[in-house]
């Protein structure tokens, strides 16, 4: 008996002395099947969601209560913009009358996106071609984010392997990383449904089909 509490003693300390050298950043982690190996990160001050960063496209929508499609290995991010917003950050509240199409490429390679915005009903339909960011680079996400925003968003319990994609709530900072199951969540104050395509796009590689809705809590 005395032999095995000294063991999980043991055992215990070994865990907490490898977890330090993880965040330390002299030991890396695994974060899926090919997913690659997880640094520790940037610095907090650094770090895209928690720092003041401001020299990248994604920080002026930062306070919008709005969504986006996010590469977590370039940090390119496509707008779906279903609230309106003028150029000095203030909600638009009159009718569009109409629905209005954005469309991103991440790079040569990465995935491309069509959102198709209906601001006066509250929801969007995005389509993704995931190309090369089906699958998550984790050192490549390193490059934006700190030791604590890495483990938030990618050492959550998933059932699948995740992909190189998800969806960054502007308001919150938060982002949501979208796996190979397919899926009803919500996010904030944004309700999304999506599947996944097998053969789409010009690659006929995998995609993803997603619904978005505006539903913020009606009361309290």
């Amino acid at each position: 008996m005395e032999r095995s509490i000294k063991y999980r003693v043991l055992i215990k300390c070994i865990t907490a002395f490898l977890q330090a050298l993880v965040l330390a950043g002299i030991l890396t982690v695994k974060a899926g099947e090919g997913a690659g190996s997880c640094t520790a990160g940037i610095s907090p001050e650094e770090c895209l969601l928690n720092g003041g960063r401001e020299d990248m496209p994604i920080s002026s929508y930062w306070g919008q209560d709005n969504v986006g499609i996010i590469s977590l290995n370039t940090f390119r991010t496509a707008y779906v913009g279903i609230n309106r917003y003028d150029w000095q950050g203030n909600l638009i509240e009159e009718p569009v009358g109409g629905s209005l199409l954005r469309s991103v490429r991440n790079g040569e390679d990465g995935y491309i996106t069509s959102a198709y915005s209906d601001s006066d009903r509250g929801c969007a339909s995005v389509s993704i071609e995931l190309r090369k960011d089906k699958t998550l680079d984790v050192n490549a996400a390193a490059r934006y984010l700190c030791a604590g925003c890495l483990k938030n968003i990618i050492e959550k319990e998933r059932e699948t392997d995740l992909y190189g994609v998800g969806v960054i709530d502007f308001k919150t900072r938060e982002i949501y990383v979208l796996d190979q199951r397919a899926a009803d969540f919500q996010f904030g104050d944004f309700y999304f449904s999506y599947y996944i395509l097998e053969e789409y796009g010009i690659d006929r590689g995998e995609g993803i089909r997603m619904v978005v809705f505006y539903c913020p809590r009606r009361y309290g």
